[in-house]
C-alpha cells in the first residue's frame, strides 16, 4: 500500500503530522487487501485545518474531508470516517458471500456460471449495486463555462458534455462550497498534481 501526503495551497506537512498519520493509515490494510493508494491532502484556510483523505481499493474510491482549528484532530475524525467506510465495505461483500443475491434479484451471469469458489471480490462487489434507473442525455459539444449553465439550469450537481475544445467527455460539478469544478479524462499514467 502507498500513502501520499500532500500539502495544498503552499501548506507544508510538518514530521509530526505524518508520525502522528503514518501507522493508522497503514493500519487499515487489515480492512482490506485491494487497498492500494492512500492519498492525504491537508490544507489551512482561515485558521482552519481541512484534511482530506482517498482511499483507491482497485478502482472503487473511498473518500473522507473533515475541517478543524487543528490539523491532528481533522485527521483523526477524516481517519474514523474512512474507516468507518472500509468496515462497512468489508462487512457487505462477507454478508453478499453468506448470504446470496438480495430477494428478487438475479444474480450476474458471470457470478451463476463460476463455482463458488472462485468468485472474486470483483464479483460480488458488481453484484452489490442495481441500477433503480437509467437517463439518456443527448452529448453536445460545448465549453465548460456553458455546460456550467446548464447545470444551473437543470438544478443538478453535476452535467456531462463534451469539451468543444478537447473533444472529450467531461463533467462539471457543483462543489461543497459553492464552487464548480471540472473532471476531464486523462491518460492512465498521468499522475495527479
Amino acid at each position: 500500500m502507498r500513502i501520499d501526503f500532500k500539502g495544498l495551497n503552499s501548506f507544508e506537512i510538518e514530521p509530526d503530522f505524518i508520525d502522528h498519520a503514518s501507522p493508522r493509515l497503514e493500519g487499515l490494510e487489515h480492512l482490506s487487501s485491494r487497498l492500494r493508494d492512500v492519498r492525504v491532502a491537508v490544507e489551512l484556510q482561515r485558521g482552519r485545518y481541512t484534511v482530506e483523505l482517498t482511499c483507491d481499493l482497485d478502482g472503487l474510491v473511498l473518500r473522507s474531508e473533515t475541517m478543524d482549528n487543528d490539523q491532528l484532530a481533522a485527521f483523526d475524525e477524516a481517519f474514523d470516517k474512512i474507516e468507518r467506510q472500509l468496515t462497512k465495505h468489508k462487512s457487505k461483500l462477507v454478508r453478499r458471500r453468506k448470504q446470496g443475491p438480495h430477494r428478487g434479484e438475479e444474480p450476474l451471469p458471470t457470478a451463476a456460471a463460476a463455482p463458488a469458489e472462485e468468485q472474486d471480490d470483483e464479483t460480488t462487489e458488481l453484484e452489490e449495486f442495481h441500477i433503480a434507473r437509467i437517463k439518456t442525455h443527448s452529448l453536445k459539444p460545448m465549453s465548460p463555462q456553458e455546460a456550467v449553465l446548464q447545470l444551473e439550469m437543470v438544478g443538478h450537481d453535476f452535467y456531462v458534455f463534451i469539451d468543444d475544445a478537447t473533444e472529450q467527455v467531461a463533467v462539471v460539478y457543483k462543489r461543497k462550497n459553492g464552487s464548480y469544478g471540472l473532471i476531464a479524462p486523462s491518460a492512465e499514467d498521468e499522475t495527479e498534481e
